[in-house]
Order: C-alpha cells, then sequence, then structure tokens
C-alpha cells in the first residue's frame, strides 16, 4: 500500500474458520479477517459498537468480533445488549484445539455483507501471512489498468510467494465484475453486489 500511487485505500480479507458451540451444537461460521481500514474503505458504520481499531491488530490484543446484520438477527434475536459479549470458538476440528475467545465489538448494517453470507468480522493480527483478497479504492483520475502496472512494478520488487495454496502475479478486477463472476443465478453474489 505505501509503495502504490493508484489506490487512495486498500484492506486484506483473509477467511477465518471458526467452529461456535452454543445451545448444544457446534457449528461452523463464516468470519473474515480484516484490519481497521476495511470498514471506512465500504463506507461502513456499526449500527451499534464500533469497529475494528488498529490497536486491535496487535499480536497480543484480545479478540474482538464485529457482527453481521443477518447473523446478529438470527443469532441473537437483534438484542442490543450483545456488545460486551464474550464468545468462545475453537479454530480447528481437533479434540485438543484451544478455544478462543471474542468479544462483540459491533454490529453493522444490513447492507454491509462483503463477502457475501458472511456472519462476522475479527481483527487480523498484524503480520498475518495467510491467504486474503485485497479490496482497494482507485485514486482519483486512476485507471484499474494504470492500478494494475504500479501493483506489478512493486511486486517485482518483492519476493515471490511460495509454498501450497500461495498463487504469484497480480491481477486487478472491479469488484461489481468480481461480484457477478459466479453467475447472475448466485444469490449470494447478486445480495452483494
Amino acid at each position: 500500500r505505501s509503495s502504490t500511487h493508484g489506490f487512495d485505500a486498500m484492506a486484506r480479507v483473509g477467511n477465518t474458520w471458526l467452529s461456535w458451540s452454543h445451545d448444544d451444537e457446534t457449528e461452523s461460521i463464516d468470519i473474515e479477517a480484516v484490519g481497521p481500514e476495511f470498514f471506512p474503505l465500504l463506507g461502513a458504520t456499526p449500527i451499534i459498537g464500533r469497529t475494528i481499531a488498529p490497536s486491535d491488530t496487535n499480536a497480543d490484543a484480545s479478540g474482538v468480533l464485529l457482527l453481521s446484520y443477518a447473523f446478529w438477527h438470527d443469532r441473537f434475536g437483534s438484542d442490543r445488549s450483545v456488545v460486551g459479549r464474550r464468545l468462545q470458538f475453537d479454530t480447528s476440528e481437533a479434540p485438543s484445539a484451544t478455544p478462543v475467545m471474542y468479544t462483540v465489538i459491533g454490529v453493522m448494517p444490513e447492507h454491509v455483507d462483503y463477502p457475501a453470507a458472511v456472519n462476522g468480522w475479527v481483527a487480523e493480527r498484524s503480520g498475518s501471512r495467510s491467504l486474503a483478497r485485497v479490496l482497494a479504492h482507485l485514486g482519483d483520475g486512476r485507471s484499474a489498468d494504470a492500478a494494475a502496472t504500479d501493483l506489478r512494478m512493486v511486486a517485482s520488487r518483492n519476493p515471490e510467494p511460495a509454498g501450497p495454496g500461495h498463487t504469484s502475479g497480480i491481477r486487478v478486477t472491479q469488484l461489481l465484475k468480481s461480484l457477478r463472476s459466479n453467475g447472475p443465478t448466485d444469490m449470494f453474489t447478486i445480495d452483494s453486489a
């Protein structure tokens, strides 16, 4: 981000697998790991509580969680007192997995649904090397092609990622086009678009 000139904002979005045990059942929930830049980039503010602060991403910070509107409505009955509640999640299906506690810090409005059908967002830890997508907002007067060229120049100065699950190269895609790539009949794509 600091080496590019084509964007006025960028935010990483990384998928996190969490399992939530409650009311004698366990369910996998779709949670995204994001930094403090994510919600301002979307122009989104919570309906209750707050969003992720830079201090929430410190390696030693307590886990924080923002709930999607649908998840809040369906699982918590739109209870406004959910802010401050601590929820326990498992990060692995292994029986020996250590549970992780997250404190609910806010609830996002109904129209904030990126990626589609997400249940919530946690603070991504500083220095994370996990696989992620990057959302970016083009600066005034910049084109996607010029931004892609800018990113390729930055990438050429950095070592290529290695190992399973890593892909090399830079691809710039308009968000609406990316959302529609699943096809016009995909309900979640249409909702996010």
